[in-house]
């Protein structure tokens, strides 16, 4: 006797074949491909202690250019709290720039805040710890537009 099978059937058939064959490949695939996403996840980054509480001054700012940069002098004072507050009040040419509010801190990303909660900088920074330097980046579509240079103040020895 003879069996006859409808398309439909056939199909069914090598579907549920295949499913058996296939499957066990298919989750190792999804396993690895989780293990791949979770990898390319950054960790979440640490900040050096020195860049909390410490009294940063400005030092030199260096302007990116298109055709040439331009270093200058800037003077003043930046403190990160760990209580995720800050204060910058520096001075670039003469001209005076106050800010204080909060900050936030997400991988090599600082973005502050006013004290009305607007938004004035995001910056790619940098902690060194020896010697200690933070260096604040501006960027502008994809660019560095501007670097800060920060050290905290020079300890001051007295003779006895």
């Amino acid at each position: 006797m003879k069996f006859q099978f409808n398309f439909r059937a056939k199909l069914l058939i090598v579907s549920l074949a295949s499913a058996a064959v296939f499957a066990p490949a298919l989750l190792q695939n999804a396993d690895a491909a989780k293990k791949r996403v979770k990898a390319k996840v950054p960790a979440k980054a640490t900040v050096p202690g020195v860049f909390y509480d410490t009294d940063w001054q400005y030092r030199v700012a260096t302007l990116y250019g298109e055709k040439k940069n331009i270093i200058g002098s800037v003077s003043g004072n930046a403190r990160f709290n760990r209580n995720g507050t800050y204060e910058q009040n520096y001075y670039i040419g003469g001209i005076g720039n106050f800010y204080k509010g909060k900050y936030k801190i997400a991988g090599n990303n600082l973005t502050t805040f006013d004290e009305k909660g607007k938004k004035v900088f995001d910056f790619k920074f940098t902690v060194g710890t020896k010697p200690p330097i933070l260096v604040l980046s501006m960027m502008d579509k994809g660019k560095k537009s501007i670097d800060y240079s920060l050290r905290p103040p020079e300890k001051k020895t007295t003779k006895p």
